[in-house]
């Protein structure tokens, strides 16, 4: 069919559609002649110019049409290509990336199709307003309406071919996703077999005793698994941690910054146990992305570190993550024995300033420090403008006048 009118649009100058066009102009200009009514002159005049773009339009469809068909022979070509067996990844992802470019112009060509036909509409409801019948039927006396009835007869033929082939489309679209999903199916499935021997490589070298420098090298070479976040580095990391090396193992810790499951935390616990204090910060910035129970305990254990700078990470690490956790870090903080902690876990609580903070604070009530405690009351007093002697008198008071307060601690007038 498309040959047929390519054929047709290239070896015809002069359609027969193009006649009844002509036939009409000059059935109008010799009605025109004879009227002597200024009104129906101009009146014939605006048909014969909404018949011409009509026809216009008709052409535009046809062009349309030939796009359309064209892309649906790119895309049986590019099928073609992608079946074929043996495909290496380069093809593959050259393959994938034509099949995206493809998508990409045939819902430009869809979208500039529906644009032809609401075009159309809007020019066949104006010759349906404006239409004078009469006076029509008196320039077309000879035709007998016939030209019209053929030109939207074309018109109707044409948008049936077009609601065709975009069901063609839409169907060779649902090729192409099938396709898609398939060749990304294979790829992920050997981008799997590429991590685990790479990683079975990397740590056969490993423990052929190589100098830091290529073990350095060989964990930059991991950075890609990493960033998918394969298990096999999870593995790797575990293994590259007892290296003597602190540098080797602090870019070991580094390959799991990307990671956000559960699993990295075995691996974490490890590294918190090195001598190495930068390793053990390390360790603790990651269980920043990870949502697990788990991280309760490894933080409270963190707070009793012996250095001041992995306790601050603690809290750190602590305030981005959820609700739950938070507090039950901040409740253990403000009992803690060293001094920073006890006094940075009142600063948050005092900051957060809710019903739960309040009544975590009331625990520093217990402490043996009387200046710790004046702390605690003056936080107290600046969020519910009380002060108290013992822990016990805070809760009874608390529990008689809680529903006064609202959620920011605001007094319920």
């Amino acid at each position: 069919m498309s040959e047929r009118m390519f054929a047709m649009k290239t070896t015809r100058k002069f359609s027969s559609h193009d006649f009844i066009i002509y036939f009409i102009v000059l059935s109008s200009c010799f009605v025109l002649s004879g009227c002597s009514s200024k009104n129906d002159e101009g009146k014939i005049s605006k048909q014969a110019a909404l018949i011409e773009s009509l026809q216009k339009e008709i052409v535009k469809l046809r062009t349309e049409n030939d796009e359309l068909q064209h892309s649906l022979a790119e895309i049986e070509s590019l099928q073609k290509e992608n079946v074929k067996p043996g495909t290496e990844n380069d093809e593959l992802r050259h393959s994938l990336a034509e099949i995206k470019s493809l998508q990409k112009e045939i819902v430009k060509l869809r979208t500039e199709n529906d644009e032809l036909q609401h075009s159309l509409a809007e020019s066949r409801d104006k010759i349906e307003k404006q239409a004078d019948y009469k006076l029509l039927a008196q320039a077309t006396e000879k035709t007998k309406g016939q030209d019209n009835y053929e030109l939207y007869a074309e018109i109707e033929r044409l948008k049936q071919k077009n609601n065709e082939l975009k069901t063609l489309l839409d169907e060779e679209i649902a090729r192409i996703e099938v396709l898609t999903s398939l060749a990304s199916l294979k790829s992920r499935r050997t981008r799997e077999r590429q991590y685990k021997e790479q990683a079975e490589a990397v740590i056969a070298e490993f423990d052929s005793k190589v100098s830091s420098k290529r073990k350095l090298e060989l964990i930059d070479s991991l950075t890609e698994s990493a960033i998918e976040q394969h298990p096999s580095v999870i593995d790797i990391v575990q293994k590259i941690l007892n290296d003597p090396d602190p540098e080797v193992a602090s870019a070991a810790i580094a390959l799991l910054e990307h990671y956000e499951t559960a699993e990295i935390i075995p691996v974490i616990s490890q590294a918190l146990e090195s001598r190495d204090e930068q390793i053990r910060i390390d360790a603790l910035a990651l269980l920043a992305n990870v949502n697990d129970p788990q991280v309760i305990d490894l933080l409270v254990e963190t707070l009793n570190d012996p250095s001041e700078d992995v306790r601050s990470a603690a809290f750190e690490v602590a305030q981005a993550q959820v609700d739950d956790i938070q507090l039950s870090v901040l409740e253990e903080g403000i009992a803690s024995p060293y001094e920073d902690v006890k006094s940075e876990a009142l600063s948050v609580l005092q900051v957060r300033s809710d019903h739960a903070s309040v009544e975590i604070i009331f625990k520093g009530l217990l402490d043996e420090d009387s200046k710790f405690r004046e702390k605690v009351n003056l936080a107290l007093y600046l969020l519910v403008d009380h002060e108290f002697e013992t822990y016990k008198t805070a809760l009874t008071w608390w529990d008689q006048n809680k529903h006064k307060y609202d959620e920011n601690l605001f007094e319920i007038e």
